[in-house]
């Protein structure tokens, strides 16, 4: 038998930030009153919310892990309002964390059951399996291992990146592919960190010592050498926008449809545009200032769907329905003028929209009418 409880608030969490009612790295006070109970009577699995975020614990017992008895904590409060940022350092009872929202899914046939935390877009967070004797004495055991998370300063670089892999526990054994096949037991096995010098995309993959195989993990790095900026001379503070109507569940091809009208506006925001509440599309152009060469980090934020372009390049992807929430892309540009192009439409609900740059000491920075311009 398995034993899963469900409730509102945390024992423990990783948010960033105290509330009035509970620490952020000891959760609610109250609820911690029920982990006692959890670890007497076996509990596998203890769900709750409340904070806006994905994060599931090692096996908890004793206020230490206990990969045998403990009980696994997820936090699964990523269904649809705002994101919260977790702790700047991370807890040590934490194992997996995604600010992002996700759904999660258990399949449980008699003592197998298997996990899976999925995000808003698709994209698996979070896999694992796990299997439990009859012996109502014993717990459960993991089946299938966690994945191993890749570790890099950076996935888009000049000349080359570092990387590092590493494994939830000490016993398992990572091999990784860099030529797009899916990794084996005879792929390279991971010893130490390495650097990568061109585009590319890692697939690594943890084993234990009989075989047992997790998931694939899976990012891409790309090698790129700095963007020049236009041509252009001089431009006028703000950007150009068309004004389209009609009922989309994706941006529509903007190129074959006939704006109700055009227009400038200083800054970028849907209060600067007279529109119709609901069902209606935007394309704002113009030029973007870069003041310095190297990476540049761009944010794109809206409800519903949009998408950001540099140099006629997508950046950011960001469409469909979905309620507000932050995404973010990134390139590499030569300091001045760059071309922006950003799309936007609004289906039904709430509107929102708001495009700029990540500054590493300010944060998310709102286009300004002195960083962007039209001819």
């Amino acid at each position: 038998m398995w034993r899963i409880t469900i409730h509102p608030t945390p024992p423990d969490n990783d948010d960033h930030g105290d509330s009035f009612k509970a620490l952020s790295s000891l959760g609610h006070l109250k609820t911690r009153n029920l982990v006692l109970l959890y670890e007497r009577y076996g509990v596998d699995f203890a769900f709750f919310g409340h904070t806006h975020l994905y994060e599931r614990t090692w096996p908890l017992k004793d206020n230490r892990i206990n990969m045998k008895e403990g009980v696994v904590y997820v936090n699964s409060g990523g269904a649809g309002g705002g994101i919260e940022n977790f702790a700047p350092t991370r807890n040590w009872f934490t194992l997996e964390l995604e600010a992002v929202h996700h759904f999660c899914t258990f399949a449980i046939y008699d003592k197998h059951l298997v996990f899976k935390a999925v995000d808003h877009e698709g994209k698996m967070l979070d896999a694992f399996q796990m299997e439990k004797t009859h012996n109502e004495q014993r717990r459960a055991s993991i089946v299938q291992p966690p994945a191993p998370q890749i570790a890099t300063g950076a996935n888009l670089f000049e000349q080359s990146t570092t990387v590092s892999l590493n494994a939830a526990f000490d016993s398992l054994d990572i091999h990784y592919t860099l030529d797009g096949s899916e990794p084996t037991r005879q792929s390279p096995r991971y010893t130490a960190p390495f650097n990568i010098e061109q585009s590319t995309t890692l697939q690594a993959r943890a084993y234990t010592r009989d075989g047992r195989a997790s998931r694939i993990q899976t990012l891409a790095f790309r090698q790129m050498s700095p963007q020049a900026p236009s041509s252009v001379k001089k431009t006028t503070s703000g950007l150009r926008y068309a004004y389209y109507e009609g009922e989309w569940q994706q941006l529509p091809n903007f190129e074959q449809l006939t704006a109700l009208r055009t227009g400038v506006v200083q800054q970028l925001a849907l209060t600067q545009i007279e529109h119709r509440p609901e069902h209606f599309g935007l394309v704002l152009e113009g030029y973007v200032d870069i003041a310095e060469t190297g990476i540049t980090t761009f944010f794109l934020n809206s409800d519903d769907g949009s998408k950001l372009y540099i140099n006629d390049e997508l950046i950011i992807d960001y469409d469909g329905d979905h309620s507000a929430m932050k995404k973010t892309g990134q390139t590499i540009l030569q300091a001045g003028k760059h071309k922006l192009r950003i799309e936007y439409y609004q289906g039904s609900g709430g509107s929102f929209l708001q495009a700029g740059m990540v500054d590493l000491a300010l944060g998310d920075v709102p286009f300004t009418p002195f960083q962007v311009g039209y001819e």
